[in-house]
């Protein structure tokens, strides 16, 4: 289900966001910048899980 992030998902995104910037898929961000933009965030939910993410501007 894809829905808009909340706050306490913020530690799962920031986890999502730096193992794909280590692939050179995404960008990398802070965990502050998560909770900073936390509002133009949407996620993926599997099974309870955020396994997928994306910021609007």
């Amino acid at each position: 289900m894809v829905r808009k992030a909340r706050i306490e998902d913020a530690q799962a995104i920031h986890a999502l966001l730096n193992h794909y910037a280590g692939e050179g898929i995404m960008l990398s961000a802070s965990l502050a910048e998560v909770y900073e933009y936390i509002r133009s965030f949407y996620v993926y939910e599997l099974d309870g899980a955020v396994v997928g993410t994306v910021r609007l501007q």
